[in-house]
């Protein structure tokens, strides 16, 4: 896949997070937004993973949000030790 970026996904794959994250090396350098179902995965499993990648979480119900530290969105999110940026 020859995509510029990618800058969003979902995953809800019953279980299969850690697997579809770890084999999706060649999106990952895009360091887009992810939104995982973590409800049949073990949530610390997700959250180390994806904190090894520099990625900041925000708990969503059965759903982790997460945003890389490099991303502007960072900025606008209340995210865990990280206040949100006043716009003006």
């Amino acid at each position: 896949m020859s995509l510029p970026r990618v800058g969003f996904i979902k995953l809800d794959l019953q279980g299969m997070e850690l697997e579809a994250l770890d084999g999706a090396q060649q999106v990952a350098r895009c360091h887009p937004i992810f939104l995982l179902e973590s409800r049949r995965v073990g949530r610390e499993h997700l959250r180390a993973f994806l904190d090894e990648r520099g990625y900041k979480l925000v708990e969503a119900g059965y759903n982790l949000l997460a945003v890389h530290k490099s991303d502007p969105v960072v900025q606008q999110l209340q995210l865990p030790d990280m206040p949100a940026q006043s716009a003006a």
